[in-house]
């Protein structure tokens, strides 16, 4: 039997710089031989715009369902001849449910990417039609499946984990950039759950022992505001950049002595893939997705959320200690090699595609 040509359509509520659209792009790079991909942005405008993505904005308002929405989601299923709808997070469920219930030719296959249940509606009347429209359910972690089925009272068996990857060989020349300085870095969208409060608390703690230490947070998001004006009150001004959104995350990273990450819930961590592909030591917090990449003594150190003293702790042993720094950057660069790259991902998800249409 020939190998077939699908035309893949991927829905989100939203485009950004987050672990969550890298992966939607490396997806639709990767197989592109073997498929065309576009992406719908439903609301606002992507500030996730790379030139090989093919990028529909509908401009959906922020809030509540779009009715209208729909129906221009539907004929675009329909004028494309869609074979399937991909749809990432519960922001994007009743879209591409209704669209997959009007066009029955097409397949849904919908990814989980939080590891805090990710409900689809308090609802049962709006949660188990859109399950029942889902073909297939594959989530980022065997943390984010099982959050997933319990809040959603859905099939845990039904559901396949399929770990986002990386691109390996993008990020692995920064393992031997020089680090002797006490430069701190970390890739978050500034927002509670990924609680950048806890963060600049660590990094005070950091500098009564080593002054010169500084932090990097790389993202943008609703409590900028409220940052700066920590930053400020805690007189750290010289000490943190908000860098915002970048896309130089190799040659950032390849600057870097040391990845931090305090998320109070996370699916997977792509930028922790990123950090540990690059060379950089870890440490993050033991929630979600993250105690599924990260050995705490063995590729990186584990912390309990949203404690600063022992996050700063944590930071302060692998500052201090050769030994296991490099023992814990060896085994996170063969970890991610082996098990977390962008070429595995693609395949898992082509067979996916591949059995949805067979």
């Amino acid at each position: 039997m020939p190998t077939p040509f699908l035309r893949i359509l991927h829905i989100a509520r939203t485009l950004d710089l987050s672990g969550r659209s890298r992966m939607i792009h490396d997806l639709c790079a990767g197989l592109s031989p073997h498929c065309h991909s576009a992406v719908v942005c439903l609301t606002g405008t992507p500030g996730f715009q790379p030139e090989d993505l093919d990028i529909i904005a509908l401009d959906l308002p922020p809030d509540g369902f779009s009715f209208h929405g729909m129906m221009k989601l539907t004929r675009l299923v329909g004028e494309r001849q869609i074979d399937i709808i991909h749809s990432h997070g519960r922001g994007a469920t009743p879209y591409a449910a209704g669209a997959r219930l009007i066009h029955r030719r097409a397949r849904l296959i919908h990814t989980v990417h939080r590891a805090d249940g990710d409900l689809l509606s308090g609802r049962g009347v709006v949660r188990e039609p859109a399950l029942k429209a889902m073909d297939r359910i594959v989530a980022v972690s065997q943390a984010a499946a099982d959050a997933f089925a319990v809040l959603n009272n859905a099939d845990e068996a039904g559901i396949a984990v399929i770990p986002n990857g990386i691109d390996v060989e993008l990020f692995t020349p920064a393992r031997n950039a020089p680090r002797t300085g006490r430069r701190l870095c970390a890739i978050a969208n500034l927002s509670a759950d990924k609680d950048p409060e806890t963060l600049l608390k660590a990094l005070a703690v950091v500098r009564q022992q080593h002054p010169a230490a500084t932090l990097r947070i790389v993202g943008d998001g609703p409590r900028r505001a409220e940052i700066l004006t920590m930053i400020a009150e805690m007189g750290l001004d010289e000490a943190v950049d908000l860098a915002g959104f970048r896309s130089d995350i190799p040659e950032i990273l390849a600057e870097a002595d040391l990845f931090v990450h305090a998320a109070h819930t996370e699916g997977l961590g792509i930028a922790v893939l990123e950090a540990m592909a690059a060379g950089v030591p870890v440490v993050t917090t033991a929630t979600g997705g993250l105690t599924e990449i990260v050995d705490d003594g063995e590729t990186g150190l584990l912390v309990e959320p949203g404690n600063a003293e022992n996050l700063a702790k944590a930071v302060l042993r692998l500052l201090a200690d050769d030994t296991l720094r490099a023992s814990c950057v060896n085994n996170a660069a063969a970890l991610v090699r082996n098990r977390f790259s962008v070429s595995t991902m693609c395949e898992r998800y082509w067979r996916a595609y591949r059995e949805l249409v067979s």
